[in-house]
């Protein structure tokens, strides 16, 4: 049931979902991860108004001017992606990550066992090992953790209000199942337990892997086995590829998902239904979760996978339940923009960067 009133608010759902951020360092490192000079950077935060508050969202006016007005103020942030802000005393900038992951590691070695993230760094102490000398170890690798985990969920859930937007209907029994949810935070178990919520997740990281491949480099010779033999230039039928030491090997990720060999011809589409019914030629992708390449597989895979779809799942949970979301322009006119491996939404045309557009309404139960 929608809200009385016709009201609502456009913008960027590229830009808010860089609030991913915020959510990966507190939640992922108990430690936020916010500018050294946030303090100062905005000392007239906007008005919040309850609705809002819950998913985060914040009004760019006063509550008493547009009080029904789920008004999402998408340049209001804590955080900001240096790619796309210019706003230089509001960024988490490459070279502040050092620093915050030095306070990070000196706060963890002061915490008990059971709130010390990580807990490496507790079991190496517990042992006598002078964790001192890993500091800089450490330090080098949560910025690789930090950002890894913060484009690709971002850029999950863009693609994701993106789909919902256009697939109505798919929107509308995705939010009449999170609303049988009895408690507005949910743990891990319980929006585990929620299969649509589950097949939506697993269709928006099929269809719109956020790394759109990776590579591997050989580190010993090898062959490399075919599902299917193919034909050389020397005519010959071959069933394997020899492999050489230090070659490198690339690996289509999403071209293997949108595969219609073995996901069929709408192998393209958004339809999370599939997943009800899944193509035993699924069952061959090398994989650590759902089928899928998404996130890799071997001892080589990502190593916060399970952390990144709880992730996508606790914020949809939180927006699908609060706002109703539609298309602010049509389908055609978004594409996908890479930086590096990781493809975001893009306005076909604009200058300005990545961005998706989108109209948001109050939800009204």
């Amino acid at each position: 049931m929608r809200s009385d009133s016709d009201e609502c608010a456009r913008g960027s759902a590229s830009s808010f979902l860089t609030r991913a951020n915020t959510i990966t360092s507190l939640s992922a490192f108990r430690h936020p991860f916010l500018p050294l000079d946030h303090q100062l950077s905005n000392p007239h935060p906007p008005t919040r108004c309850p609705a809002a508050a819950a998913a985060n969202v914040d009004y760019p006016f006063s509550a008493q001017t547009a009080p029904r007005v789920a008004s999402v103020n998408f340049f209001e942030f804590h955080i900001c992606r240096p790619a796309v802000s210019t706003s230089i005393t509001r960024h988490l900038t490459l070279s502040s990550v050092p620093i915050h992951a030095h306070n990070f590691l000196s706060l963890s070695r002061s915490l008990p066992p059971a709130r010390a993230i990580p807990s490496r760094v507790h079991s190496l102490r517990a042992a006598g090992t002078d964790v001192y000398i890993l500091t800089e170890k450490y330090t080098n690798q949560i910025p690789a953790f930090f950002f890894a985990g913060h484009e690709t969920s971002s850029s999950a859930l863009a693609w994701a209000l993106q789909a919902l937007s256009e697939k109505i209907d798919v929107q509308n029994k995705l939010r009449e199942e999170l609303l049988t949810v009895s408690t507005d935070n949910p743990g891990m178990d319980e929006l585990n337990a929620l299969p649509y919520l589950e097949i939506v997740v697993r269709e928006i990281l099929r269809v719109q892997s956020p790394v759109l491949s990776t590579e591997r480099v050989a580190t010993e010779d090898d062959v490399l086995p075919l599902s299917e033999p193919y034909v050389g230039k020397d005519g010959k039928s071959h069933e394997s590829i020899p492999i050489r030491k230090g070659q490198t090997i690339h690996i289509p990720i999403l071209a293997v998902n949108t595969d219609t060999s073995i996901w069929g011809e709408d192998a393209l589409q958004f339809r999370p239904e599939r997943w009800q019914n899944i193509p035993e030629a699924a069952a061959g992708i090398p994989n650590i979760w759902g089928n899928l390449l998404t996130f890799f597989a071997g001892p080589h895979n990502c190593i916060g996978f399970r952390f990144s779809v709880i992730e996508i799942k606790a914020i949809l949970f939180i927006l699908i339940r609060a706002f109703e979301f539609e298309a602010g322009v049509s389908s055609d006119s978004i594409g996908r923009a890479a930086t590096g491996t990781v493809q975001k939404p893009v306005v076909l045309g604009n200058e300005n960067g990545s961005g998706l557009p989108l109209i948001v309404k109050i939800y009204d139960v």
